[in-house]
């Protein structure tokens, strides 16, 4: 395997092992360190001879050789917080934490223009004449958007050495995890995710994002220790030309040498150096590769891809398609070989796979594209609209006045030609949605409308416009498995209209139109045999219409029985989205009918207040919906089926020196629709 040179003297300088004699001993041509007192939540900020820290501003003319943003390789307290900003200068070294035996954790550097010689996020000794082991380095960040840099680090362990140049210890065993660097901009002459002594360099993350990287990038580095799970990321335009990049490396010769290192190519049209130190290769393709195109080129040596994880997956809107070949890696230099793990399948936004066959020929590792395969996600859509076809209560003061009808008790106070009315509850639900699948979902709901009353010969008529909104989060269990979550608002606008006739025979009907807003997200779903999260955002245009007739029949001075039929309706609309993993979806609309018969017992109290119980057998026809994407389309059956409910309330009247009147509901469902549901309406008349 080929080993990596060194490129500069300064590299080999600032490499673990060495790192700590520039910081006891600064190059005599910087005067000034800039570093605060404390140890943990920092700000520093230098530009040029000016700096800042915490807040209060200095400046020098001697020029600026350190950086610290917390810490000093004399204290053996943890670094934890601190953040550095260069925005300019001539500098030496910038680092956001440094400590001789604490965590050093959580710092940042952010680098804005400048040149420096070393960036580094967190820094932990061993200092020989403390005698001390080394702190985990953990959790830093350097961030790059400019400059010219030679030497990036997102964390480090080193030791200093004593003063006949022995190193004061050979066994430090701290470990530098879960740091990143990020590089924008500027010009980098190299660059290090973490780095080890005989501890452990793993979870280090490099995201090339921009800037031209001259030199080395390596993802994790130990003497001694292991360089594992480290992963470097080339995400957008960054200029590599001169790069190499390595996953991990273990050992004073420099070898590639690790375990779970990864490369992500999130791009196309690179070309670096050479590549090596992976276990991993994974290749996410933008929409503009197609065919022929190459993704990756090598200029320098040669590639060995022996053992690595393969993996291909294209953007939802690639043109890529049966038959279509192209290039993943094209090495100019000395070829391409190796035998590779490899699924045959590539992954097409969240829910399409493509078998491929890819083959290693000479200087090239080329793939073509075979049989297309679709994975939908189920339709959730609409799941709330069997919850809310029921249209808001306005049977206020007009029923009041109608149930005095029908039951001959004296008015108590004067009735008005407008009620305004308001309701509000909401309630626990179990829905089921067709093919084994169930929702369960906790709703809240409120409307408020305006009631106008005209009287006519043997009967009332009342005319509500009214506005209704609901809100509710969900639970979706599919037949597949698959488990999802999210929350849903629906929003509309129409009028109720009510007929009492003097006989206690009435009708009622109304018609809303609005829409609802659904968020989805699951963890479940499979795409190429791996659990992947998915998500969307959809909204939907709603109509809902009711039709009522019914009943109200005296039993003796203090009961009324209502006997009812129902029958109501709801669509909403056909809509599209897009999943977070760019796939385009189409939902069909969906229809659901409710029918409902039952009756309801009141009986008074008191001049003011009675309580009412009621039973109801209630039957729903929801339609199917299908969900397509491309041109492949999934069918879920809509659910057909009964229902019992059972409610009981309290209902308290206005009077004439308090118009409110208050209604407390509770509903209990068995059958396909299953659950408790809490009611409450406020009614105020002016």
């Amino acid at each position: 395997m080929r080993k990596i040179k060194i490129k500069s003297d300064w590299l080999k300088k600032y490499l673990p092992l060495a790192l700590a004699c520039s910081l006891i001993t600064p190059s005599a041509s910087f005067a000034q360190t800039v570093a605060p007192d404390g140890n943990v939540n920092n700000r520093v900020t230098v530009d040029d001879g000016e700096y800042e820290i915490n807040g209060e501003n200095f400046s020098t003319e001697d020029g600026i050789s350190i950086v610290k943003g917390g810490g000093s390789e004399a204290t053996s307290n943890d670094v934890l917080y601190n953040n550095v900003t260069i925005d300019g200068g001539n500098i030496s070294d910038a680092i956001g934490g440094v400590s001789a035996a604490g965590e050093v954790k959580n710092n940042t550097v952010t680098v804005n223009d400048g040149t420096l010689d070393g960036v580094i996020g967190g820094l932990s000794i061993a200092n020989h004449s403390l005698s001390n082991e080394a702190g985990n380095v953990s959790g830093n960040r350097v961030i790059i958007h400019g400059g010219t840099i030679q030497f990036v680090s997102g964390g480090e362990v080193a030791y200093t050495y004593t003063r006949d140049g022995e190193g004061a210890s050979t066994s430090i065993g701290a470990n530098v995890f879960n740091n990143v660097v990020e590089i924008n901009g500027g010009t980098i002459g190299a660059a290090i995710g973490g780095a080890a002594l005989n501890g452990d360099a793993y979870g280090n993350i490099i995201n090339l994002n921009g800037g031209t990287i001259e030199g080395e990038v390596i993802g994790g580095l130990s003497r001694d220790g292991t360089a594992r799970n480290n992963t470097i990321n080339i995400n957008g335009a960054a200029d590599l030309i001169n790069a190499y990049l390595i996953g991990g490396v273990i050992g004073n010769d420099r070898s590639p040498h690790s375990d779970g290192n990864t490369l992500n190519v999130n791009t196309s049209g690179v070309t670096a150096k050479n590549i090596s130190g992976f276990q991993n290769l994974n290749f996410n393709l933008p929409s503009d590769v197609a065919a022929g195109s190459t993704v990756m080129t090598l200029t320098e040596g040669h590639t060995d891809l022996d053992g690595m994880n393969l993996s291909v997956n294209a953007h939802a809107d690639s043109p890529l398609t049966t038959n279509d070949s192209f290039n993943l890696i094209v090495n100019t230099d000395q070829g391409v070989d190796g035998d590779m793990n490899f699924s045959g399948m590539m992954g097409k936004g969240a829910s399409s796979a493509y078998g491929l066959d890819v083959n290693i020929d000479g200087n090239a590792l080329t793939a073509t594209v075979g049989e297309l395969f679709v994975n939908h996600i189920e339709d959730v859509n609409g799941f709330l609209l069997p919850t809310m076809v029921d249209p808001p209560k306005i049977e206020d003061a007009a029923e009041e006045f109608e149930e005095t009808q029908a039951t001959e008790i004296e008015m108590v106070r004067e009735q008005s030609n407008f009620e305004i009315f308001a309701n509000t509850g909401g309630g626990h639900f179990k829905i089921k949605t067709g093919n084994g699948s169930y929702i369960k979902t906790n709703m809240g709901s409120f409307d408020i409308g305006i009631a106008r009353q005209f009287q006519r010969k043997s009967s009332v008529l009342t005319v509500a416009p009214v506005i209704e909104y609901g809100r509710g989060t969900f639970d979706s269990y599919q037949s597949s498995g698959v488990r999802g979550e999210g929350r849903q608002y629906y929003v509309a606008g129409g009028v109720v209209v009510r007929s009492m006739n003097n006989s206690g025979f009435y009708y009622e009907g109304s018609f809303r139109a609005g829409k609802s807003d659904t968020h989805y997200s699951s963890n479940d779903f499979k795409r190429m045999g791996e659990l992947v999260r998915v998500s969307y955002h959809n909204d939907a245009p709603v109509i809902n219409s009711h039709v009522r007739i019914g009943k109200k029949i005296r039993m003796g001075k203090n009961n009324v029985l209502d006997v009812y039929g129902f029958y109501a309706y709801a669509r909403q609309g056909s809509s599209s989205t897009n999943l977070n993993w760019g796939d385009h979806y189409r939902f069909s609309s969906t229809d659901c009918g409710r029918f409902k018969t039952g009756y309801r017992l009141t009986s008074r109290l008191n001049s003011v207040s009675s309580i009412y119980t009621g039973l109801a057998y209630q039957y729903d026809n929801n339609s199917s919906s299908t969900s397509t994407t491309g041109d492949k389309s999934v069918t879920s059956v809509g659910e057909k089926g009964s229902s019992g409910m059972l409610e009981i309330g309290w209902l308290v009247r206005p009077i004439k020196d308090n118009p409110w009147m208050i209604d407390i509901n509770t509903t209990g469902w068995c059958g396909i629709q299953q659950g408790v549901s809490a009611m409450a309406k406020l009614t105020r008349s002016f």
